[in-house]
């Protein structure tokens, strides 16, 4: 298979900023990282795209906020190029991740914002985009769809081994003696841990956890929320960013913000255990990446977790597999190698992960006009 170079663009649902990586892979076995660039959305941007999370009825006002996520994925494209010192036409393909606003798997609806057609046209590359949407047609979840990147990333390790990936929802995948993958959403990541933060420090998120660090842990919200059906569905199975939203109406309004933000860590930590409970054997070894594996709170709770049902698993982050690999940019990475399975025609979504009823080739394609000249 031919080695190319390919660029992911992500925006998770965190909504802080757009991830770009550029990567080298022949959509299989090789990958190398080349470069990275992180582009943090302004405060004002950044408002109007959550809002676009909770009401999303007003379709003039998405199309314009999709118009200007758009040109912040062109601008950061380019600035990626121009840091790599290399020309578009060097590039096969951009994997475009789009924005995620609303994710109904189980009523067949998935909406990602970003044009497609307007990137291709502005970057001169084509772009491979709607993965969820080719999932969500096979009868899939249309997420998570990371984990054929995570088997790529652990291929040398001792198996079973798991990745958690915490964004603004944590998700799992699992790697089994035979190299198979078990992956789904565990429960909450990032997501409202970000709007406490937001809404009482005016910060976008927890930084170092410092915030939760100084609170004390509610129990009883734990214990109510952690009966939520969700924790004791089987997989495959995912989340909607706004899913747990009922939490903040269940908060006592005698928690302090640093308890309700303690509280609100400790539940992604709890979730995350729940999660491995339900895979068919412990993992030797459990990596961390996203957002979230900065946040040394969520880290502590599940060793404490660990060590009160007296399990023994190794915590990492996922950097200590290799140099190559940066926590921050695993997502962006991953759609760029999603881009070259498209172009390898190779399945990239299997049953075991999504529900998909067939292995599955995610995307389409729009192309750049000018190459066809």
């Amino acid at each position: 298979m031919n080695k190319e170079l390919y660029i992911g663009l992500m925006s998770g649902t965190s909504g802080d900023g757009i991830d770009a990586s550029l990567i080298e892979t022949d959509g299989d076995s090789h990958f190398v990282a080349v470069e990275n660039l992180h582009i943090p959305y302004k405060y004002q941007f950044q408002k109007k795209l959550k809002e676009l999370f909770i009401n999303h009825d007003d379709h003039e006002k998405v199309s314009l906020i999709e118009q200007e996520f758009t040109e912040h994925n062109i601008a950061i494209t380019k600035k990626l190029l121009h840091k790599a010192n290399i020309d578009a036409n060097e590039i096969k393909a951009i994997g475009f991740a789009g924005q995620t606003i609303i994710h109904r798997p189980e009523q067949g609806i998935t909406w990602q914002i970003g044009n497609s057609n307007l990137l291709a046209k502005e970057t001169a590359i084509n772009v491979v985009y709607d993965f969820r949407k080719s999932d969500i047609a096979n009868g899939g979840q249309g997420a998570p769809l990371v984990p054929i990147f995570h088997q790529l990333l652990t291929k040398r390790e001792k198996k079973p081994v798991a990745i958690v990936n915490i964004g603004g929802i944590a998700n799992i995948t699992y790697i089994d003696n035979n190299n198979q993958l078990i992956a789904f959403d565990t429960g909450l990541g990032n997501a409202l841990i970000d709007d406490m933060s937001n809404q009482y420090f005016n910060k976008s998120y927890d930084k170092d956890g410092i915030f939760a660090a100084k609170g004390k842990i509610d129990h009883d919200i734990i214990t109510k929320i952690l009966q939520d059906d969700y924790f004791n569905k089987n997989y495959p199975k995912s989340l909607d960013r706004n899913y747990f939203s009922y939490i903040k109406e269940q908060i006592s309004p005698k928690l302090s913000p640093y308890d309700i933000i303690a509280t609100l860590t400790y539940i992604t930590a709890k979730s995350i255990f729940q999660g491995i409970k339900l895979l068919p054997q412990m993992p030797t070894k459990l990596y961390l990446c996203g957002g979230g594996s900065h946040n040394p709170m969520i880290r502590k709770f599940l060793e404490t977790i660990f060590q009160q049902q007296n399990i023994q698993l190794k915590l990492d982050n996922i950097q200590a597999l290799n140099n190559n690999i940066d926590t921050d940019f695993i997502e962006s990475q991953a759609f760029a190698y999603l881009a070259a399975r498209f172009y390898a025609k190779l399945p990239s979504s299997f049953s075991n992960i999504t529900g998909v009823n067939k292995p599955t080739i995610l995307g389409s394609v729009d192309i750049c006009q000018q190459r066809l000249g």
